[in-house]
């Protein structure tokens, strides 16, 4: 019986282009999602402060209590 797609050469170049793939997707979102994530830190950070002076109340404007 040939053993056609199942050698393990076959099998380790697809896991290893696989692991490539979803590494360069995963690395690509990090990235382009990096800025979101600064500014999500820094409101999430006034937010705070504006909690522990219990100044915040839901639903305010953040960025204009600060401002």
């Amino acid at each position: 019986m040939a053993q056609g797609n199942n050698s393990i050469k076959k099998v380790l170049i697809v896991a290893f282009s696989l692991c490539i793939v979803c590494s360069v997707i995963v690395s690509t979102a990090a990235v382009a999602l990096r800025p979101a994530q600064q500014l999500n830190q820094e409101l999430d950070r006034k937010t705070n402060i504006l909690n522990v002076a219990r100044l915040y109340e839901p639903g305010m404007d953040v960025e204009e209590a600060f401002s």
